[in-house]
Order: C-alpha cells, then sequence, then structure tokens
C-alpha cells in the first residue's frame, strides 16, 4: 500500500474511532432503558475492535510497522468478524427500541446469535481448507469460496431491522415511534451502501465512515429518549404521554374514541419500614406488568407520577376496555400483592372516555383523577 494513500486511511479510521469515543464517554443509563444503552456501547466496542485490526493491517501493509506480512493479512481476515458482531447487536438495540418485545425473550438471543456462530465456524474451518480466506506462501491474502459469507450475514441482520422497523412503520399510529423506524431503516441503508461501495472500491475507508455516520444517529436517538423515557421503569414518561395522549385527542371521535386509564398504588409506609422494602422495587415490578398488559391490549403506557400510571388506547369498545382495566387491576393485585410481598398495598384505577377532538388535555386528566379518587 502506497504510503501517503495508507496515511490518509489511518487518518479516516483514527478520525472514526475518536468520534465513537466521544458518543461511548456520553452514552449514560440517564439516556433510556439501561438495556437499550448496554447493547448501544456493545457496538461501539465492536466498531472499535474492527477499527483496531484494521488499523493493524494498514500498518502492516504499507511498511509503517515492522510486521510480517501474513500477520497483516490475519488482521484484516479478523476485522471482519467484528461488523456482524456489531450488527447483531444493532438488531436487538433496533427492536427493543421499537417496543418489539419477543427480541426480549432469552432464546431468540440464541436464535438470532445463529448466523454469527456459523460464520465463526466458517473462520475456523477456513485455517485448514481457505473456504473463507486463506494466507498464501507470500504472505498475500486470498479469498476463498465463501469469502462473501460476512456480507451475507451483515445483510441479514440488516433486513431483519427493516422487516422490524416497516412493521412498526405500518402498524404503529404513533408518530414519534414511526420516526424511530424510519431512523433505523435509514441509517441501515447508509450501513448497506458503504458495505458495497466498499465491495466494488476495494482498499477505502468507505465503510467506517458509513458506520460512524449511522452511530451519530442513533446517538442522537437515544438523547431523544433521555426526554421521553422515564428513567426508574422505562417506560414513557409524563412528557412523552403529554404529547401522545394530546396527538390523540386530535384524532378522537365517536367512531375513534380515545380511552384513558389511570392506576394508582397506594402502600403502607409502616409495613415498608417494617419489612425493610425498597419503595422503587414495588413502582418497578408495577411497571412491568403495566407494560406487558398494555402490549397486549395494544395500548399506550406511561408512569405519569410517583405511584400513579396513565395508559391510552384508541378506538375500543366498551367490553374491551373494561377487560382491560380489570385485566391490569386483577395482575397487579395478584402479582404484585396476593403472591409478593406487600400485603397492605391497594391498587386503584379509573377510566375516562374521550369522543371530542375540542377537548382540554387539562380537563381530561382532571376527570381521570376524580375518577380514581372515587373509588
Amino acid at each position: 500500500m502506497d504510503f501517503r494513500y495508507a496515511l490518509l486511511y489511518l487518518v479516516v479510521e483514527l478520525y472514526c474511532a475518536a468520534q465513537a469515543a466521544i458518543i461511548y464517554t456520553k452514552v449514560s443509563d440517564y439516556l433510556g432503558a439501561r438495556i437499550e444503552v448496554s447493547l448501544f456501547k456493545r457496538m461501539i466496542i465492536m466498531f472499535w475492535l474492527f477499527l483496531l485490526f484494521e488499523i493493524l493491517w494498514v500498518l502492516g501493509t504499507s511498511g509503517m510497522v515492522a510486521m510480517p506480512l501474513e500477520y497483516a493479512s490475519l488482521c484484516k481476515i479478523l476485522s471482519t468478524l467484528f461488523i456482524p458482531f456489531e450488527v447483531y447487536f444493532w438488531l436487538h438495540f433496533a427492536f427493543r427500541r421499537l417496543k418489539i418485545k419477543w427480541i426480549a425473550n432469552p432464546g431468540m438471543n440464541i436464535v438470532t446469535m445463529l448466523p454469527c456462530i456459523i460464520m465463526v465456524a466458517c473462520y475456523l474451518i477456513s485455517i485448514k481448507n481457505g473456504l473463507v480466506f486463506s494466507i498464501a506462501e507470500d504472505g498475500s491474502l486470498v479469498q476463498g469460496p465463501l469469502a462473501a459469507l460476512t456480507g451475507m450475514v451483515d445483510n441479514l441482520y440488516g433486513i431483519s431491522i427493516i422487516i422490524g422497523a416497516l412493521t412498526v412503520l405500518l402498524r404503529n399510529k404513533d408518530t414519534m415511534m414511526r420516526w424511530k423506524s424510519v431512523r433505523h431503516i435509514i441509517f441501515i441503508a447508509i450501513c448497506t451502501a458503504g458495505g458495497i461501495l466498499d465491495a466494488v472500491l476495494s482498499m477505502t475507508p468507505i465503510m467506517p465512515m458509513m458506520i460512524t455516520l449511522s452511530l451519530v444517529g442513533l446517538f442522537s436517538s437515544l438523547q431523544e429518549g433521555q426526554i421521553t423515557t422515564d428513567y426508574l421503569t422505562e417506560m414513557n414518561n409524563r412528557r412523552e404521554a403529554t404529547r401522545f395522549i394530546g396527538e390523540a385527542i386530535r384524532k378522537s371521535s365517536e367512531d375513534l374514541p380515545l380511552w384513558l386509564i389511570m392506576i394508582e398504588i397506594k402502600t403502607d409506609n409502616k409495613e415498608i419500614e417494617q419489612k425493610d422494602i425498597d419503595e422503587e422495587t414495588i413502582i418497578v415490578k408495577a411497571a412491568k406488568i403495566i407494560s406487558d398488559v398494555a402490549y397486549l391490549y395494544d395500548a399506550f403506557s406511561s408512569r405519569w407520577g410517583d405511584d400513579i400510571f396513565v395508559m391510552a388506547a384508541q378506538g375500543m369498545n366498551d367490553i374491551r376496555v373494561n377487560d382491560f382495566e380489570e385485566g391490569l387491576i386483577w395482575r397487579l393485585k395478584w402479582e404484585l400483592f396476593e403472591k409478593g410481598d406487600w400485603r397492605s398495598a391497594c391498587v386503584y384505577s379509573g377510566k375516562v372516555k374521550c369522543e371530542d377532538k375540542n377537548v382540554n388535555l387539562a380537563d381530561l386528566i382532571n376527570t381521570l383523577r376524580l375518577s380514581v379518587e372515587e373509588k
């Protein structure tokens, strides 16, 4: 590799590594759900490992560092291993951001990891038969019959993300969630385009630049999560609930009524002190139950206050709304209190129906509060 070209290549890759480092230091649990933040950090780590071996490859092939050519070729082979793992973490990150619940099933970790496992197995087999890559006697890199395997795995994960995002885009009525879907589609398309260009225009740092651009875009999406996500419960917060309900009110009519359900959980402070129970644990467990039930009914759920939760559902008939409310109460009482340790706690609920798109949000919430207090 020409020295000046190699120097330019290194500058681009070091710049990408520095950008990723800046993003990594700015990412914290306060930006959204902890698991989402953790997955995003793992994406950055995989990107760093990719860049590390890419940089070693450039240093070795350009002669900047005294390194046998076969070692430099090995670094190039190793660098290609980490991009599929990055996209694997992206798949889980995207599906959790888009509230695609089945991805949280423990068995899905194994299923979605299978392409990466198969790829690693093929790389190991290539040591003897050159199935994917091999190193010639002069130390140069030789592509095998399955050299495109890495790209195939990348595209498999990318297509899965696009399908999931399109499903949410077409089925979800919430503009914020639809915008999240569009973002993931755009950034996956950018990385795919980078991969294609990298294959056509070999020996160029196009791929790192495209990945860096996508990381910046996803980081900005996480920053929005700080505005819309409740840190403790990882549910939608009051601000996001206000936006969603306000938007739903403007769509409401007799044919498309908006139902709001409020849940308030009252705990006995003396019992909490006697049993040394963390009240936050009760709220977190309640939030998990409410989120699960709301998901089954395709309803919006949020934490409105300390021990108050608000759900919104549009287009439900009276019977289904009653089933929704009763199901919430039953699950909370059984799983949280009767089966748990908090015997003296109580659950109160109320609901209100909106068919007037001109109604004031504050008035609607006040009516909802009164319906809870009456019980």
